[in-house]
């Protein structure tokens, strides 16, 4: 009994195959719209710009930071008043972008420079950014979740 409630339910599986949406992701460059909009949210951090990254993020923005804090798009908005933390550039690498509809998800490794509580910091730290087309086409990117975590930096083989 058992094998041919197996086989009936393959039959079934084989039969809906073409009903059941596929997600699938391309990997894409990134569009001239996107690059505008992470220039703008990386602006508004450092120009501490509380307008413009209001802007950017969505209304239900959601961020883990490299130390495991769960923000939300106010405190991130607040945060922008802290005088001790002050960000003069984000320089990213190994970016890749993978497309699933109006949502593309940004990965890479960023190098932060900047001040806190007057030491200098060079902090290294992979992310994932998650953003969405508002409007569909012609519309515009927002921020929707961004998660990061620290790295080191690479050791040679000989001290690992």
């Amino acid at each position: 009994m058992k094998t041919i409630s197996k086989i009936a339910y393959l039959a079934i599986l084989f039969c809906l195959r073409d009903f059941i949406p596929c997600i699938h992701a391309e990997e894409v460059g990134c569009p001239p719209e996107l690059k505008t909009a992470i220039a703008d949210y990386e602006n508004a951090l450092i120009k501490k710009d509380p307008v413009l990254l209001a802007r950017v993020l969505t209304d239900d923005f959601r961020m883990v930071t490299a130390t495991g804090r769960m923000i939300d798009k106010k405190t991130m908005i607040a945060n922008l008043a802290i005088k001790s933390s002050i960000y003069n550039a984000f320089e990213s690498s190994d970016v890749r972008f993978r497309k699933f509809g109006d949502t593309i998800i940004e990965t890479g490794h960023v190098k932060t420079l900047g001040v806190r509580r007057a030491d200098p910091i060079a902090e290294n730290s992979i992310y994932t950014d998650v953003w969405v087309l508002e409007g569909g086409k012609g519309g515009r990117w927002r921020l929707a979740s961004e998660h990061s975590s620290f790295i080191q930096p690479a050791q040679s083989n000989q001290t690992r």
